[in-house]
């Protein structure tokens, strides 16, 4: 047992030292080599399409209507007309609780599963770091405890 683990120490000192000898640069071992260039093909001129002829298109010529002045509200200020649309408009309010849903159905309820599970491995890990600060903290009061009680119970004993 112990020729290997000493042949295993021996090799990788030997190759800690080939390495800083400077003989073999550490990139060449431990990154992918180099992609070659990829060269995109010679550009060639865009191939001239002759014109095509078409032909004029007579327009009928376009008839004005006459103006007509806008009606004049009390101050002289022209009146605009509002053109009615098509939806309703939708005033802005606060989005009612889950509970409170018109119609008193279920609520719609969106699950973003990449959130739930970050949030779950997030959580997770707050666990994991409190029980082992705890640990961390919990075992030298333990040994404390262990060792006033043994030091208590051999006093006892030699009945000093």
């Amino acid at each position: 047992m112990w020729g290997r683990l000493g042949l295993l120490l021996m090799s990788s000192i030997g190759l800690s030292l080939w390495l800083a000898a400077g003989h073999v640069d550490a990139n060449a071992l431990f990154q992918s080599p180099v992609s070659p260039v990829i060269e995109s093909p010679v550009a060639q001129p865009p191939i001239e399409q002759p014109p095509v002829e078409q032909a004029p298109v007579e327009q009928p010529p376009v008839e004005q209507a006459p103006v007509e002045q806008p009606p004049l509200d009390k101050t002289g200020a022209p009146i605009v007309p509002v053109a009615p649309t098509a939806e309703p408009i939708q005033r802005n309010r606060r989005e009612a609780p889950l509970e409170e849903v018109e119609g008193g159905g279920p609520a719609q309820f969106i699950l973003d599963q990449a959130e739930l599970i970050d949030t779950v491995v997030v959580s997770g890990a707050y666990v994991w770091l409190c029980c082992g600060v705890s640990l961390f903290l919990l075992v030298p009061l333990v040994l404390l405890f262990v060792y006033i009680r043994g030091r208590s119970k051999i006093i006892r004993e030699e009945g000093y």
